[in-house]
């Protein structure tokens, strides 16, 4: 038997859940292609970046809302 567990979603201020996008390479381009195609439209926010080295990137976000 094995487990698994995660860890609970973070939140903005205004209480968007967050998404940590991780990509590989020295562009940011990726990340951000990634989070435009899982947030769609209403496009993104981007909270923390994360750029260890050259070989991964990762971008926490959050989606904006849809607009009416």
């Amino acid at each position: 038997m094995t487990a698994c567990s995660s860890a609970p979603p973070l939140f903005t201020s205004d209480n968007r859940p967050t998404d940590l996008i991780a990509c590989p390479g020295s562009s940011w381009d990726l990340c951000h292609s990634r989070a435009a195609k899982q947030c769609g439209a209403a496009g993104f926010d981007v909270i923390q970046r994360n750029d260890d080295d050259d070989a991964t990137r990762s971008m926490l976000i959050a989606c904006k809302a849809a607009p009416n």
